[in-house]
């Protein structure tokens, strides 16, 4: 998927972006944007269908090494997402922390671990 809906008409055709793929790439350049002032090295998963929208590689002590980054804006994170983060959270090493990173239209992003918590930085 190339982020555009293609009409075909009697009289031609024409491209229009698909808003809801616009909306969420801007996000994922704005996590990725706010990560790297937190003094991350960050990697958009472009045109993936992974559970990891962005990897981010810690460059301070105090923060995990790696991030594995899904990101949501301004839907709700459902039950099953949730469930299967939590899960995949509980194979990767210790030193690699599954996040979410979450916001609804101009608001601050929120980043929640894999139990569904609010990490405060």
């Amino acid at each position: 998927m190339d982020g555009f809906i293609r009409y075909r008409g009697k009289l031609g055709g024409f491209i229009i972006p698909n808003k809801n793929y616009v909306r969420g790439r801007a996000f994922e350049y704005r996590v990725k944007k706010d990560l790297e002032n937190r003094g991350y090295i960050v990697v958009r998963s472009a045109g993936s269908k992974s559970s990891f929208d962005l990897v981010a590689i810690s460059l301070k002590v105090q923060y995990p090494d790696v991030l594995l980054v899904q990101c949501k804006y301004g839907a709700k994170i459902g039950k099953k997402e949730r469930e299967n983060l939590h899960e995949l959270s509980k194979t990767v090493s210790k030193n690699i922390m599954v996040i979410t990173a979450w916001a609804k239209p101009n608001k601050p992003i929120v980043y929640f671990d894999s139990n569904s918590e609010v990490i405060k930085w």
